[in-house]
């Protein structure tokens, strides 16, 4: 059941004429639906834990990962934001710990409304708000490296928060594979020994988790390599079209994806237009055009802007240049 819920601030920290019809408006509800109100409960957390999850025997999933997965994000969210889709039968609640702040409507663009999401709060405040929900959530999954190496030193600290609670790693990816490409890639590769070190210690962050969930083959062995038993595969799946444009129809290249600076979508864009792209005009008669979507930060990929290099922003439905 849903609670009907209304909370009036007192004093007068709102000015303005939008908020003063918004306190007579509060006033007006509250003198119709006195008897209503006074039967609800107190918006206190554990009273909602009560109404939203009353049955026992159900699944009761908090996820942690940096931030809400937006339909326009790169960097694994859209991997994360079909596996929320997935859960979502079941009682979920999504806790950012990093990107805490957003506007709501594009929360629910992108996760089910079904799914409860604490904006707000973030890394300060998560201790507290698993402290008010112990005993609710009988899974807790937690996604990517830096915030395993949260949870697993909140465990280490105070164990008994997770009393009854299964924890599962959605690993995303390794972070320390990408470390060591970048250092190849700096001209200061790695020894053998420090490769394998770099990857035992993120592993090793994982030891309080009873289940792996990895994004290959590849980052599946890491672990099983380590000890752990129960590791998964669970990859990022796409629903195929049976229908589109032949290959007559088609021209020009196209890039997706999220280009923020100093990432790897950044190094390899910039590589393509500087190297590959000469090499590909001189080959075809009438050239070729890139164009490139996904919000963009770099400055770098906005400087390569050109007649044949086109950055497109965001675009909500790829569908026709996918086609």
């Amino acid at each position: 059941p849903n609670a009907l819920m209304l909370h009036v601030e007192g004093g007068s920290a709102l000015e303005g004429e939008p908020e003063k019809m918004m306190r007579r408006n509060q006033a007006v509800f509250l003198q119709r639906h006195t008897d209503l109100l006074g039967r609800c409960s107190l918006p206190l957390d554990a009273n909602l834990t009560v109404l939203r999850w009353d049955r026992e025997s159900d699944t009761r999933i908090l996820i942690v990962d940096d931030a809400v997965p937006y339909v326009v994000a790169g960097s694994g969210f859209v991997r994360a934001r079909l596996l929320i889709k997935a859960l979502c039968d079941e009682h979920v609640t999504l806790y950012p710990l990093h990107d805490t702040e957003s506007d709501w409507r594009a929360v629910y663009e992108s996760v089910p409304e079904t799914v409860e999401v604490m904006l707000g709060t973030g890394q300060p405040g998560f201790e507290e708000f698993l402290r008010a929900r112990q005993r609710v959530y009988n899974v807790l999954l937690v996604s990517r490296p830096p915030n395993m190496i949260f949870i697993a030193d909140l465990y280490s600290r105070n164990p008994d928060l997770f009393q009854g609670v299964h924890i599962v790693y959605d690993a995303e990816a390794i972070f320390a594979d990408r470390e060591i490409r970048v250092a190849a890639l700096a001209g200061k590769p790695l020894t053998e020994p420090e490769k394998s070190a770099l990857i035992e210690k993120e592993i090793a962050y994982a030891e309080c988790a009873e289940r792996i969930l990895a994004v290959s083959s590849q980052d599946a062995a890491h672990f099983r390599q380590a000890g752990f038993v129960d590791v998964r595969v669970a990859g990022h799946a796409l629903e195929t079209r049976t229908s589109c444009p032949g290959l007559e129809n088609r021209r020009g290249l196209l890039f997706v994806g999220a280009l923020n600076p100093d990432t790897p979508n950044e190094d390899g864009l910039l590589w393509f237009v500087r190297e590959v792209m000469p090499i590909v005009r001189d080959a075809l008669p009438l050239g070729v055009n890139l164009s490139i979507v996904g919000e963009c930060r770099s400055n770098r990929i906005a400087a390569l802007a050109s007649p044949d290099v086109q950055i497109l922003g965001r675009i909500d439905d790829l569908t026709p240049l996918y086609d």
